[in-house]
């Protein structure tokens, strides 16, 4: 639901903070579901690989995950196949394959399905939600296709022909290269092709023999690269490597800039790019997410090895994700900031477990605090905390603590009071005295 919001803007070095209070207006709006890959999957009529068992990977901020009976899944056997297994309310796919499921003499057949996965509108909507990019509080669906391969024999698919046909290649790191694979499959499965820079997955192609890459190192970078086509029918594959030797391009730090060298010179306009981020997600366990096809292997395998330098077990291995643009819409990525970072997952993040982290629609600013929890104390919350020596001021704080100096009295002031002191106390003699004489004289 739409709502308006008292938010503390806190800015912190770690161990002393400022706050200051805002209103922000928070518009409701329904995102999309994120939806694992499943690709291109092969069983075999007899002996282990005879199942095919896939449980749909999703991940919604309204909805939550697969498991939620939040969604409704629908998978369609496509050019005209009957259906012969089906998928449930909780996106599982279970069938075991055997010889009724390819013709007589044949080898192999190819089953190519549809899956898409809609997950639920808006009760209502906020009157200013196309400030947000939407309409209205309408669902998302979201569909893939895929194809499912029964053979009795599978052959691995192989890459027929490559370019750049040079696989040893010197660039300039601002250079574009271009990639492509031709590939087939003898048992008739279009196989799947993913692409590598550096054993860093970059793109995801299905449904063509020829999948094309284009790719560039950018400035900053040099020494040998690879980039790598993987092609793969779910079960066996084939893969090709080039080796590319890249120049170096000092970056540009904006502006425009004079060419040099280029027939008569002229200029060179550059975008600067400028990254901005939402807050991180909630800690998600590692090893579920990869399970259920979210996490691919790559950050998995990055998470994993921040895990372990901060000495935490994998039960505690988690990660977070947030979406980060560029506000000058450069189309370029030199320097673009993480988007999946690694933390310590509890199962049940809260206010009081001593672990910063994400919960309740916010993440804590200090540990346990700010965010969905009590406001951090800071140098200017009219209280004496954090190691304060007075109210908002000393030990932590940037302000030095003001000594109290004593009030210094009126000298005219003293005097009389001095005089005062004196005259009574010379009738106080006198009185005494008096009282004395009139005793003797009785």
């Amino acid at each position: 639901m739409s709502s308006l919001h008292e938010e503390a803007i806190s800015v912190s070095d770690g161990e002393a903070s400022h706050v200051e209070n805002t209103n922000i207006t928070v518009i409701a709006i329904n995102n999309e579901p994120s939806v694992g890959t499943i690709g291109v999957k092969t069983v075999w009529t007899h002996g282990e690989n005879q199942t095919f068992y896939e449980e749909v990977g999703v991940v919604d901020t309204e909805d939550g995950t697969q498991t939620s009976g939040n969604f409704t899944f629908n998978l369609t056997f496509l050019n005209g196949v009957a259906p012969f297994f089906n998928i449930s309310e909780f996106g599982i796919m279970d069938f075991t394959a055997n010889v009724t499921y390819f013709g007589a003499g044949n080898a192999s057949k190819v089953y190519n399905l549809s899956l898409c996965v809609t997950d639920r509108n808006l009760t209502s909507y906020h009157q200013n939600i196309s400030l947000c990019g939407m309409q209205n509080s309408t669902n998302w669906t979201v569909c893939q296709n895929f194809s499912l391969t029964v053979t009795a024999e599978n052959r691995a698919p192989r890459i027929v022909s490559y370019f750049n046909s040079i696989l040893n290649l010197s660039v300039q790191g601002t250079s574009t290269l271009s990639f492509n694979v031709s590939e087939t499959d003898d048992d008739g499965t279009i196989p799947d092709c993913y692409w590598y820079a550096d054993d860093v997955f970059k793109e995801y192609d299905s449904g063509s023999l020829v999948d094309e890459f284009s790719y560039s190192f950018g400035c900053g970078v040099s020494g040998v690269h690879t980039i790598k086509a993987f092609v793969t029918d779910g079960e066996l594959n084939d893969s090709v490597q080039w080796n590319v030797t890249v120049g170096y391009v000092v970056c540009p730090t904006g502006g425009a800039g004079a060419g040099g060298g280029w027939g008569g010179g002229g200029i060179s306009l550059f975008c600067l790019e400028k990254w901005s981020c939402d807050d991180w997600d909630v800690c998600r366990n590692v090893a579920l997410n990869l399970d259920t096809g979210i996490l691919v292997g790559e950050d998995y395998r990055d998470v994993q090895k921040e895990c372990s330098e901060f000495g935490w077990d994998e039960e505690f291995c988690g990660y977070q994700t947030r979406d980060c643009f560029d506000a000058n819409t450069c189309n370029t990525t030199y320097q673009e900031l993480s988007a999946i970072q690694s933390c310590y997952y509890t199962e049940d993040p809260s206010c009081f477990d001593g672990i910063k982290n994400c919960h309740d629609g916010g993440c804590e600013f200090l540990i346990d605090c700010g965010g969905s929890c009590e406001a951090c104390p800071t140098c200017s919350d009219g209280a004496q905390n954090q190691g304060e020596e007075g109210i908002d001021c000393g030990g932590s704080c940037p302000n030095n603590c003001v000594l109290e100096i004593p009030k210094t009295i009126d000298v005219k002031i003293f005097s009389y009071i001095l005089v005062g002191a004196i005259l009574l106390s010379i009738i106080v003699v006198k009185l005494h005295q008096i009282l004395k004489s009139r005793k003797q004289r009785e």
